[in-house]
């Protein structure tokens, strides 16, 4: 498998966000150990005015109704020889779990893993975001593919890989706050020599 950057617009297919037959989007599953059956495909190269890393990421429905997903990193022509094989065998594993026989072609072989069930790991990791209403900075919690296993197969899960925010971006967070609690309890003075009649 090369799995390079350049030819990402062949790797989509299936459903990427399916909706229940109530119509609503199923929950997102939390960490865990699932089966899952392969319901969609599709690259970064997608998301409108996306410019990180390229991947590739493969939608999954869990056996009780729930949605997550596989994430995998595309090879750039940059990464270091460690790092291509690294990610090329990330991919492979996963596929190779799907049951995928055939590696001629890597979107193809990709897309061979449509309709397919799979036994995922699920991390939960979390970090620093930005509120879209205020502005704010954040925690929030991401749950995330840790590997995989075919079906019938052991598949081993430990809440000891789910990640927890840094020290340090735990101690921003904990600054933000403080300084938010000050202004919201103490009054801002107004200065003198503000020009309270400019017409904007």
């Amino acid at each position: 498998m090369t799995m390079e950057a350049f030819n990402l617009a062949n790797f989509k297919g299936g459903q990427t966000n399916p909706k229940g037959s109530d119509g609503k989007y199923p929950e997102r599953a939390t960490p865990g150990g699932y089966l899952c059956t392969v319901t969609g495909l599709k690259n970064s190269s997608d998301i409108e005015g996306y410019t990180s890393s390229p991947f590739i990421e493969f939608y999954l429905l869990t056996e009780d109704g729930k949605q997550a997903s596989a994430r995998f990193w595309v090879v750039k022509q940059t990464d270091k020889d460690s790092t291509k094989e690294w990610k090329k065998k990330q991919l492979k594993d996963f596929l190779m779990n799907c049951g995928v026989t055939e590696f001629n072609s890597d979107a193809e072989a990709c897309k061979s893993a449509l309709n397919r069930r799979v036994q995922v790991a699920l991390v939960s990791e979390e970090y620093v975001g930005k509120d879209k209403e205020t502005g704010t900075l954040v925690k929030r919690t991401a749950v995330k593919y840790l590997w995989s296993s075919k079906v019938g197969k052991k598949l081993t899960y430990d809440s000891k890989y789910n990640k927890v925010l840094s020290a340090d971006d735990q101690q921003l967070l904990d600054g933000m706050d403080a300084l938010k609690s000050k202004f919201d309890t103490e009054p801002i003075a107004t200065s003198s020599t503000e020009d309270t009649d400019l017409p904007f």
